[in-house]
């Protein structure tokens, strides 16, 4: 009973969490409910609501139409007053599912108010950036993956040479960046970098025109990641490459050639910019190349050698796990040697370099078991690499940890199919949870000879968090996918250990 009503008085709590995920989107929010009532009321633990000035407001309001309706409701009983109040309490607890009626009443109340105070903000940064734009140097990045890391790399590499701004954490949509542009743009800074979002057509465009158009425009890749919202893999390209198109015309674009959607549609959108190629697979289009590739699992580091057209100009010695890091290496330098920089200055930068957080982030822990971290990663691209980073670890039993992808719509089954046949020769054990994807991810797994013992399923993934103390072995390898939750996160904190 105590568990009934600990789980009854959570529930609001959950639907404000959900409603905030989902950026107050009524159609996104009413999905997610369904998904909540199917799962039977299950709340993971560890989903906090960031209680933002919005959140409060919106709760409130939602508190006072919820307490207006269940009033409501119970004086249709014509009850007696010494009824009434029996009535109003048996209904607040048995109506409290439904508390997320309330919240889309109140998020299309504020709707309006919402509407223009961000368009006030986005006015105010417009102004500002306008104001220092002669001066400034802006680095615009996008894609369906890697933006992240690419912003976080460039802007070591810059670091030391320039008064530095860029967007923090994942605040990358309009509203994010003009917050962060009237609180901390100011003639002081001389280089901008910005990460840049989209979920439909004319999102990064838009981005273009509040920054008044990027000196240099990344892409650093495209594939079916938010395709639930992008609908058709034509929309996301057109979208994509608006950071192309609206680059300057006497600006710099630089181009990940190991894609083959912006190999194939790079030409349609290049105006007279000048263009360049980074890659991690040494396509011929990329300005740098390099040799004699060596992982070093003993102390998680990876070494190659690099070549510009010309001449090998040297080695490179990184703190990551994934090929990833060669393509943003490359990168690196070409953004380095337009900032006037040399090899020497940018090879430094680079090996000092660490894994983003959450994104295949290397993390020591007991019983010399090694966790990585790569629960930020939510896109096909990035599955592929953490498979492949986990194949690179031949002393160690490999375990793989996912819910798997979200956004991904109508090709849910392929890609989940898919990621089951690569993990197949790989894992030596996949937990998965008993949502549709898992579901495919098994299916994918079975079809290509894995033993059905070595998959555990579990009703959540966080139940499967708890259950890992009684799986885990001295000398592990466990990999998280995908699952931003608080008690990954403390769970991952209690095994941690201090580095050497």
């Amino acid at each position: 009973m105590k568990t009934f009503i600990k789980k009854i008085i959570l529930i609001p709590a959950h639907e404000i969490y959900l409603i905030q995920f989902q950026d107050y989107e009524i159609k996104r929010f009413v999905q997610d409910i369904k998904n909540f009532f199917y799962s039977k009321f299950f709340i993971p633990q560890g989903k906090n609501t960031k209680w933002t000035l919005k959140a409060k407001f919106i709760s409130f309001l939602s508190i006072v139409i919820h307490a207006l309706l269940l009033i409501l409701i119970t004086k249709f009983f014509n009850a007696s007053v010494f009824l009434f109040v029996p009535i109003f309490v048996f209904l607040l607890i048995f109506l409290t599912p439904l508390f997320f009626v309330s919240l889309i009443i109140s998020a299309i109340l504020i709707y309006p108010f919402d509407y223009f105070v961000k368009e006030a903000v986005i006015y105010k940064a417009k102004r500002k950036i306008k104001k220092y734009r002669k001066n400034l140097k802006i680095i615009a990045i996008t894609g369906s993956y890697g933006k992240t890391t690419m912003k976080d790399a460039i802007s070591e590499i810059l670091s030391d040479r320039f008064k530095l701004l860029k967007t923090e954490g994942n605040k990358n949509t309009i509203f994010g960046i003009s917050q962060l542009v009237n609180k901390k743009l100011d003639e002081k800074i001389e280089v901008f970098i910005v990460e840049m979002a989209a979920y439909g057509v004319g999102n990064i465009k838009r981005l273009c025109d509040l920054i008044q158009q990027p000196d240099i425009s990344i892409l650093t890749g495209i594939n079916e990641s938010h395709f639930e919202r992008f609908k058709d893999i034509q929309n996301t390209i057109k979208t994509k490459f608006e950071i192309v198109e609206n680059c300057k015309k006497d600006g710099v674009v630089v181009l990940n050639a190991d894609n083959e959607l912006i190999v194939q549609n790079f030409g349609k959108y290049l105006k007279e910019q000048k263009i360049y190629f980074y890659s991690s697979k040494n396509n011929p289009l990329s300005n740098y190349k390099f040799s004699e590739k060596i992982f070093y699992e003993d102390d998680l580091r990876l070494y190659f050698e690099i070549k510009d057209e010309y001449e090998k100009l040297g080695s490179i010695k990184t703190s990551f796990l994934s090929d990833y890091i060669i393509g943003t290496s490359m990168a690196c330098f070409v953004i380095g040697k337009e900032f006037g920089m040399s090899f020497d200055e940018i090879k430094e930068k680079i090996e000092k370099l660490i894994p983003t957080d959450h994104r295949l982030q290397p993390i020591k822990a007991k019983n010399n078991i090694l966790i990585i971290d790569d629960s930020y990663n939510g896109n096909p691209n990035g599955v592929q690499e953490a498979i492949i980073v986990l194949s690179r670890f031949s002393s160690r039993r490999k375990i793989y940890v996912t819910p798997g992808l979200a956004e991904v719509g109508e090709k849910n089954k392929d890609l989940h199919i898919e990621i089951g046949k690569q993990l197949a020769s790989v894992a030596d054990m996949v937990i998965l949870e008993n949502n549709e994807a898992g579901r495919f991810i098994k299916e994918g797994l079975l079809k290509n000879n894995f033993f059905e013992k070595y998959i555990k399923t579990y009703p959540s993934i966080h139940e499967a968090y708890v259950d890992l103390d009684n799986i885990l072995m001295n000398g592990d390898v466990i990999l998280f996918q995908r699952g931003r939750s608080e008690f990954l996160f403390r769970f991952i904190g209690s095994l941690k250990i201090s580095e050497d």
